[in-house]
């Protein structure tokens, strides 16, 4: 598992991730695997974990019937589906694997929203945070918080840029690049773009 974050903001919501895949032993697999997925133009999904699982759930975010339309507490109900019909399957491998998320944009109330989910040994589990770190599994989330937190003070521009380097150098799973979505209050909508 890497790392992926968020921040809530006067103006904004920020979700990073960097874009590193490696296997279960931390092989490296790719540098160029998409963690921050754009749903629409209002809603951003960040996953970290197992690839399948985040695979599996956007099949079922395409799938909708209004894809366009759909706000982060859609993004919360489809997951929960998800680990729903894993656990009334008896699919305890899939269970197994962890799994880590980051929702973000317009909820159903026409606000912004950050949500930290994640798959834990009750089921799924949600909630509503002003800022969220999953960090990498090579790394303490103590280690990671301090990284964070020393960015975001004295590099506020880009200081998503340079938390996923940082961490990087004392995470083997995560690499220095990534990409960043930023929604903004006013549009009430998110752009993407890699670093």
């Amino acid at each position: 598992m890497s790392v992926i974050f968020g921040i809530v903001e006067k103006t904004r919501i920020i979700v990073a991730g960097d874009k590193r895949a490696t296997s279960q032993d931390g092989e490296l697999i790719s540098d160029d695997m998409e963690k921050v997925i754009i749903i629409n133009k209002r809603v951003c999904l960040a996953t970290a974990g197992n690839a399948s699982i985040a695979k599996a759930i956007m099949k079922r975010v395409e799938g909708s019937d209004n894809q366009d339309n759909l706000l982060v507490e859609d993004i919360i109900d489809i997951i929960k589906c998800f680990y729903a019909e894993v656990v009334e399957k008896s699919c305890d491998v899939i269970y197994g694997y962890p799994f880590k998320c980051i929702i973000a944009g317009k909820g159903r109330d026409g606000k912004p929203h950050l949500y930290s989910g994640g798959k834990f040994k009750s089921g799924f589990e949600y909630k509503e945070v002003p800022v969220v770190l999953f960090s990498p599994v090579d790394a303490s989330q103590d280690d990671c918080n301090k990284i964070f937190m020393e960015n975001y003070k004295r590099h506020p521009k880009d200081f998503y840029k340079r938390i996923v380097k940082d961490i990087s150098q004392i995470s083997k799973v995560v690499g220095a690049s990534g990409n960043v979505w930023v929604y903004g209050f006013g549009t009430s909508t998110g752009k993407i773009s890699e670093f």
